[in-house]
C-alpha cells in the first residue's frame, strides 16, 4: 500500500495513543480536584522481581505515568532468588498500607515461584490488575463499574466506547482463550448493561488452537479480536467487509519490527475500523491500569 492510499484509509485507524491520552488527562484532572479537597493521593505500589530487561521497561513506564498524574509511587524491586513466601510478605506489607489503593505484581514472575499464589495473596480491593479470583468472579457475576477488570480486556471495552462501537447485538469473535484477555473479554461484552454505559449484549464467540475452520468464524464477526500471538496471523481474505479489528497481538518480528495478529496493511482497506500494533490497545493497557487505581481509590474513601 503506497503513502497516499494509507493516509485515504487513515481514518480507518484507531488511534489508540490520543485515546490513553485522553483517558490519562481526565484521570490527572480528577485526582487533581481530589487531592485539593481532602489532601489524599491514590497509591500505586509495583512490584519486580528479577531482571527481566522487558518486565523493568514495563514498570518503569507504569510508574512514571503514576507519578504524572499526581498519584503516589511505591515500589520494590527484588531480586529473582527470592522465595515465594518473602515475596508474599512484601505484598502483605502493601496490603497492609493505607496509603497504597493499588497493588501490581508485574508478570512473569521466575520459577518456581507459583503465580497464582501470589495473585491469591493480594488484596482483592487492592488488586489494580484485576487478576484475584474474587475480581474474576465478579466480573462474571455482572460487569459494573465498580468491579476491576483486567487492564487489556477493560482497555478494548473503552476503546469501543470511545469510538462509538456498540457491540449490542453484534457477532463478536475473540481469537484467543487466555485467562488474562480472551476469558474476561468474552464475560464483559456478553453481559447484560441495558442500564449501564459499558458497552456488553453482543454474541460472542471465542476460537482457539481446537477449531480447525477458524476462517469460517473470523469471516461472519461484525467485531473480530485477535489475541492469539501469532505474526500477521489474520489475512484479509478472513474477515468481513466493514468489520471491526481489535488486535490484541504484540510480535517482535527477526528484524526488530514490532507488528500484531493482524495483517494490517492487507486488511486495512477491506475493514471499517482497526487499532494499529503499535498504538492500538497498548497504550490502552496503561490508561486503564491507572483507570482502576483511580476506581479503587474513589472506592475507599466513597468519593
Amino acid at each position: 500500500m503506497n503513502v497516499s492510499t494509507l493516509v485515504k484509509e487513515g481514518t480507518k485507524i484507531i488511534d489508540g495513543k490520543q485515546h490513553s491520552a485522553d483517558i490519562l488527562a481526565e484521570i490527572k484532572q480528577k485526582t487533581r480536584i481530589l487531592t485539593e479537597k481532602t489532601g489524599l493521593k491514590p497509591g500505586l505500589a509495583t512490584i519486580l522481581v528479577g531482571n527481566d530487561p522487558a518486565s523493568h521497561l514495563y514498570v518503569t513506564i507504569k510508574r512514571k505515568k503514576a507519578r504524572e498524574l499526581g498519584f503516589q509511587d511505591f515500589h520494590q524491586s527484588l531480586p529473582a532468588t527470592i522465595s515465594e513466601k518473602d515475596l508474599i510478605n512484601h505484598i502483605n506489607d502493601f496490603n497492609l498500607n493505607d496509603r497504597v489503593h493499588g497493588i501490581l505484581v508485574q508478570m512473569p514472575l521466575p520459577d518456581p515461584i507459583d503465580t497464582e499464589n501470589v495473585i491469591s495473596s493480594l488484596n482483592p480491593r487492592k488488586d489494580v490488575d484485576g487478576f484475584h479470583a474474587l475480581n474474576i468472579g465478579s466480573l462474571f457475576r455482572a460487569y459494573t463499574e465498580n468491579v476491576i477488570a483486567p487492564c487489556t480486556p477493560a482497555g478494548i471495552m473503552e476503546i469501543l466506547r470511545r469510538e462509538a462501537i456498540d457491540p449490542a447485538g453484534k457477532h463478536v469473535v475473540i481469537i484467543g482463550r487466555s485467562n488474562l484477555v480472551s476469558k474476561p473479554l468474552a464475560a464483559m461484552l456478553l453481559q447484560n448493561n441495558n442500564h449501564h454505559q459499558l458497552g456488553g449484549n453482543a454474541a460472542v464467540t471465542v476460537i482457539h488452537s481446537g477449531v480447525t475452520n477458524i476462517h469460517h468464524f473470523t469471516s461472519q464477526a461484525d467485531i473480530l479480536i485477535a489475541a492469539v500471538g501469532k505474526p500477521h496471523f489474520i489475512t484479509a481474505p478472513m474477515v468481513k467487509s466493514a468489520s471491526i479489528i481489535i488486535d490484541v497481538g504484540i510480535n517482535k518480528l527477526k528484524n526488530g519490527t514490532i507488528v500484531g495478529d493482524v495483517d494490517f496493511m492487507n486488511v486495512l482497506p477491506k475493514v471499517r475500523k482497526i487499532t494499529p500494533v503499535p498504538g492500538g490497545v497498548g497504550p490502552m493497557t496503561i490508561a486503564a491500569l491507572m483507570q482502576n487505581t483511580f476506581k479503587i481509590f474513589k472506592n475507599n474513601y466513597n468519593f
